[in-house]
């Protein structure tokens, strides 16, 4: 029997201008136009209504996923029947899950050691595009308040506006002179140095020729002269260096830090001069915004440690500077996904334990050993459980019953062992060995209960249980991993 759903028409009454003898009615179906698609055409699209009809045969827990996630809330969600026995997930997937949750394969944060061990920064420096916009962006990043100092470049303030930095207190600011807000800087002060004597002061150079500006936030605290920099685009870069001279001629430790607005990565020959005048040295080697530029830096005159900090919110890095140790301890323990997914993979891997016998009269090939390429190589197969390889250079298709080898991905275990996965129907392992009875040929017999094989084996990034795409290769090379050697 099937079920009806009512539609009734709609009414609709409403002035037209402002005459309020004018009315329109508006009568109408409410019917909107909609797309049938099927699950796999729906993956990557996002719909705020969804009506999913779920096949009573042959549901895979995949394509109720894709197929219920199409919708951006539960509420906009609509499904006609839904299983009484929901499809289990596939005991691959279940496993890999499982194995990413435990403690082996917990990601550690690259600056957790800062907040773990209640080290303070020395400084920081951000051009934040915004402040007023980021100010509780700030207040929720605990690595960036462990400054002493922190320095904000192109912030937009304005005269009225005031800011509140958990646990730091203004220090010197400069407004912004460009009603576009692409300038601005100001400095805060962390609370454990607020009992120190600290002295501060602000330097505006403007360019009339150009129309650009240089600000510059001068802090000063236990002997150290920390100088916040912003420059703008197409600013002299000899004034912009003329004043870098200056300070560092007056003062003995220096930190220069901030948008120079040069990239460091071409330095011009003037700071290459200065830096070798008054022994200064560039801290940062890394790219700090978001085109490949590394235009924000910080240069100093004494031993001290700089690191790119990674943001949300702009398109340039924060720049933390610290004591050597703290920077030491961060890169000694610095670890990054695919770092700890190299580990598992390392830990798994099987050495072969076949008995390497008449190394010297192995066949030898240079394309074997180091590229793995198996194409010029003729393969001639004795039985089901024997191939030879022919020291003569024919084709394979020429061989024994135009058997062909080419299409069979072989993994290269070590120089004198070869493997075949299983589900390329094809001999498998293989281990060259010298044979008494061919003299111009080396016999391969197959390894009896070859060891850390899966009966379904992987043969490289192919259409394995009918699907073929990047990611599940992936997966199934990390959960088949125990089957590759070194």
């Amino acid at each position: 029997m099937c079920k009806w759903t009512p539609i009734e028409i709609t009414k609709l009454e409403f002035q037209l201008g402002n005459a309020e003898h004018h009315k329109v009615t508006r009568m109408q179906l409410p019917l909107v136009e909609a797309l049938a698609l099927t699950v796999h055409k729906s993956q990557g699209a996002t719909y705020q209504s969804v009506a999913f009809h779920i096949p009573k045969k042959y549901l895979k827990c995949n394509m109720l996923y894709v197929g219920c996630s199409r919708a951006t809330s539960a509420q906009g969600l609509q499904l006609d029947h839904f299983p009484a026995k929901p499809p289990k997930p596939s005991l691959k997937v279940e496993h890999e899950m499982s194995r990413l949750r435990t403690q082996s394969c917990a990601l550690n944060p690259r600056f957790s050691r800062i907040m773990k061990d209640n080290k303070p920064l020395s400084c920081m420096s951000h051009n934040i595009r915004s402040l007023k916009k980021y100010e509780d962006h700030i207040n929720a990043d605990n690595v960036l308040l462990q400054s002493q100092l922190m320095f904000f470049q192109e912030t937009g303030s304005k005269s009225t506006d005031t800011y509140n930095i958990k646990n730091h207190i203004e220090c010197c600011r400069i407004d912004s002179i460009h009603a576009n807000g692409k300038s601005g800087s100001i400095c805060f002060v962390g609370e454990s140095i607020q009992n120190k004597e600290i002295t501060s002061n602000s330097t505006l150079i403007q360019d009339k020729k150009t129309q650009t500006h240089l600000e510059a936030i001068e802090v000063f605290f236990e002997n150290i002269t920390y100088i916040g920099i912003y420059s703008s685009p197409k600013f002299p870069v000899q004034k912009l260096w003329d004043f870098i001279e200056q300070v560092a001629s007056t003062q003995t430790k220096v930190v220069f830090i901030g948008d120079f607005n040069t990239n460091f990565n071409k330095p011009p020959k003037q700071l290459v001069q200065i830096l070798k005048q008054f022994n200064y040295k560039v801290l940062v080697d890394n790219i700090t915004t978001d085109y490949g530029t590394s235009i924000d830096n910080a240069i100093s005159n004494f031993e001290i440690a700089a690191l790119v900090y990674e943001s949300l919110i702009s398109d340039h890095r924060p720049i933390l500077l610290m004591d050597k140790e703290t920077c030491s301890e961060i890169e000694k323990n610095d670890e990054t996904a695919d770092d700890q997914i190299v580990k598992v993979v390392e830990n798994n891997l099987i050495k072969s334990k076949v008995s390497i016998a008449n190394r010297d009269i192995l066949v030898k090939s240079t394309k074997v050993r180091n590229n793995n390429n198996f194409d010029d190589i003729e393969f001639f197969q004795v039985d089901s459980g024997t191939v030879k390889v022919i020291e003569t250079k024919t084709k394979s298709t020429e061989v024994f019953n135009n058997v062909n080898f080419d299409d069979i991905e072989f993994i290269h275990v070590d120089s004198c062992t070869i493997m075949v996965p299983e589900n390329c129907n094809r001999s498998s392992n293989i281990l060259l060995e010298p044979s008494d009875n061919i003299t111009t040929s080396r016999v391969i017999p197959k390894i009896k209960n070859p060891i850390g094989i899966i009966s379904s084996g992987i043969c490289g990034f192919t259409n394995i249980d009918n699907v073929s795409c990047y990611a599940n290769s992936v997966i199934q090379v990390l959960f088949h991993c125990e089957s590759l050697a070194n």
